[in-house]
């Protein structure tokens, strides 16, 4: 995985629970999948954009930075 390749990541996050409640608890993350073309690649995250303009210097929109902590698999779409 490079930058500029188009990639499908799945990834857990955390839960949260914002009001009161009984019952169980949340016992494991939340399995999170995201698609995007790789703008930045680093040692502790990589971060994704939805939407890319097809120019030279190409406009970006909607970016999702994981850490890549959180990465369980990455697949190369391109």
């Amino acid at each position: 995985m490079s930058v500029g390749q188009l990639v499908l990541v799945d990834w857990e996050d955390s839960h949260y629970i914002p009001e009161w409640h009984r019952g169980e608890p949340i016992k494991a993350p939340l399995y999170c999948r995201s698609v995007g073309w790789v703008v930045y690649q680093g040692t502790k995250a990589i971060t994704l954009a939805a939407h890319m303009s097809v120019e030279e210097d190409p406009q970006r929109s909607g970016e999702m930075t994981i850490p890549t902590k959180a990465i369980l698999k990455t697949r190369v779409l391109e």
